[in-house]
């Protein structure tokens, strides 16, 4: 699995960054982010280009979880939705997709 879990409690920065690009003529029609914590989702960026459709778009998150050591663990999820049905999150080098947090206090 891909979840991030502390050994240690306390305050966390979490982040996450999206890249999503249609690869083609088509056009993104909208695209969110969302983290979740032991299953349950706490926050979430939504955008939805209401017919101002774009080709590619970046999209990020950020809040500050407590969280209880080894027991909680956090998830990340994206949806990203195109005019073609076939979008797709860009892993180019420097578009990385990220996924990060890290401890700032108890």
């Amino acid at each position: 699995n891909y979840r991030f879990t502390p050994q240690v409690s306390g305050k966390y920065f979490v982040y996450g960054d999206i890249n999503a690009d249609t690869f083609s003529t088509a056009s993104l029609v909208n695209a969110a982010i969302y983290i979740y914590k032991n299953g349950n989702g706490i926050r979430n960026h939504e955008i939805n280009f209401n017919n101002n459709y774009v080709r590619r778009f970046n999209l990020s998150i950020a809040c500050v979880i407590d969280m209880n050591g080894s027991s909680d663990y956090l998830e990340i999820f994206v949806y990203v939705n195109d005019t073609s049905g076939n979008p797709q999150l860009n892993a180019t080098p420097t578009l990385n997709n990220l996924f990060g947090a890290y401890r700032i206090g108890s």
